[in-house]
């Protein structure tokens, strides 16, 4: 059986996206292997994975609650020339096609970060009526 760090290793490699074939070549380890781990480890894949992303889209633009601050303020403005605006002109529906689109990027950005956890780690009577297991 190979040690904790290993498996912790094939973790990392497979939340960035590197093939079986790349991570057994890397880690020595055979694929079968790395597919039973898969298997097993899937949530904390999919929560790095999650964290990653968020991590690097921090670093290359503005923080979560900055885009949605952003765009909360540009929709407001735009709000708000539209309501100076004689709805007959053409300058009114782009500033309406504008509105639509950044009520749909607002919607989008407001959708919480979701981490998954095992039903095997949470107490039955902690589990919410409306969770649904994740399965890949």
């Amino acid at each position: 059986m190979k040690d904790q760090d290993t498996r912790d290793r094939f973790v990392q490699l497979r939340a960035q996206g590197w093939s079986y074939n790349r991570i057994a070549t890397e880690l020595n380890v055979c694929k079968k292997t790395l597919i039973t781990w898969s298997r097993q480890l899937q949530f904390e894949i999919h929560n790095l994975q999650v964290m990653e992303a968020e991590a690097l889209r921090e670093q290359h633009f503005l923080s979560y609650q900055d885009r949605c601050q952003l765009l909360s303020d540009r929709l407001r403005r735009i709000r708000a020339a539209l309501d100076q605006r004689d709805f007959n002109e053409l300058p009114t529906a782009s500033l309406l096609a504008l509105e639509s689109r950044l009520r749909t990027e607002v919607n989008r950005e407001s959708t919480p970060v979701q981490l998954v956890t095992p039903f095997k780690d949470i107490p039955a009577p902690e589990l919410p009526s409306d969770l649904h297991q994740w399965s890949v």
